[in-house]
């Protein structure tokens, strides 16, 4: 089976250079896109992304991603999958810090302190 990085250094050795074998990179994302097979888009983007490093001048600095995504698409997917239901009540909130709390004192090591911290007292 094919890695990421060996679709990369195909997509090099056939296109030449590395603009050419990202844009390859990107629009076989884009086709597989189209035609519903978002795992294999993604397998794609990162081959787009593993072409950036393998032609990194400086492998201290990491290279620029995906030039043909741009920034507010990817913050849009991000925030849509790690959405969180925020409690709307305090007693909920209070309930959870103080079980939060007990877990804390259950499982702290025997080296710290044992007081609770000033900031995590219910006034």
């Amino acid at each position: 089976m094919a890695t990421v990085w060996d679709a990369a250094r195909a997509l090099l050795a056939t296109s030449g250079t590395e603009e050419a074998a990202t844009t390859a990179a990107l629009e076989l994302a884009a086709l597989c896109r189209q035609s519903r097979e978002f795992a294999e888009a993604e397998f794609w983007l990162a081959a787009a992304d593993a072409v950036a490093w393998e032609c990194n001048p400086q492998p201290l600095i990491a290279p620029q991603f995906r030039a043909g995504r741009n920034a507010a698409e990817a913050g849009r997917h991000r925030t849509t999958r790690t959405r969180l239901e925020l409690p709307k009540h305090r007693s909920t909130v209070l309930r959870f810090r103080r079980d939060l709390r007990e877990l804390r004192d259950r499982y702290r090591p025997s080296h710290s302190p044992a007081g609770p911290a000033e900031d995590d007292r219910e006034t």
